[in-house]
């Protein structure tokens, strides 16, 4: 038995962006293009199977899908989560929970602080610099999740912490 998805199809997500826009004025965009074409052709250029992530098949910048909408380059997950739930509040990402930047399945989809993406990242082990692959301390000390933890999004080692002040370079390998 396939699953289906819970989000809403491209007309309800059409239909319910559209009716917002009437409300605040906003139906006619640059090159006379309305708000529903642009949210028809957004969508048109999201690959749509019934499971798994819908990735964007146009243009990227950085791994994350680009767009032009409403007179703004915005990434498509972004603009995905607009026309499927609503605004972003400010000081929040939308960020992925299938860690694919090409996604805009809105149900892949979650709202999160910069803080919230930082521990995200490191706890699937893809904090910047090739780090997050890393299993081990460079003293040797095993990665595992008694003996790490996490500060203001990065990774360290409990077993290094617990030396204090003694010089770190002294320490033996395990």
């Amino acid at each position: 038995m396939v699953a289906k998805s819970t989000a809403p199809s491209n007309q309800e997500m059409v239909a319910v962006t559209t009716d917002y826009q009437e409300r605040i004025g906003q139906t006619r965009l640059a090159h006379g293009r309305s708000v529903e074409q642009q949210q028809v052709d957004f969508w048109r250029y999201v690959e749509q199977p019934e499971i798994g992530c819908w990735e964007w098949q146009r243009g990227t910048r950085g791994g994350y899908g680009r767009v032009r909408y409403r007179g703004k380059q915005l990434r498509t997950h972004r603009l995905a989560w607009y026309l499927a739930v609503g605004e972003i509040p400010a000081g929040f990402l939308v960020l992925h929970t299938c860690d694919n930047p090409l996604c805009c399945n809105p149900v892949h989809l979650w709202l999160g602080t910069n803080r919230d993406n930082l521990q995200d990242a490191g706890a699937k082990g893809r904090l910047g610099f090739g780090h997050g692959s890393k299993t081990h301390c460079k003293y040797g000390h095993e990665y595992t999740e008694e003996n790490t933890y996490l500060y203001k999004g990065w990774r360290f080692c409990r077993a290094c912490r617990r030396v204090g002040g003694k010089n770190i370079e002294e320490l033996e390998k395990p």
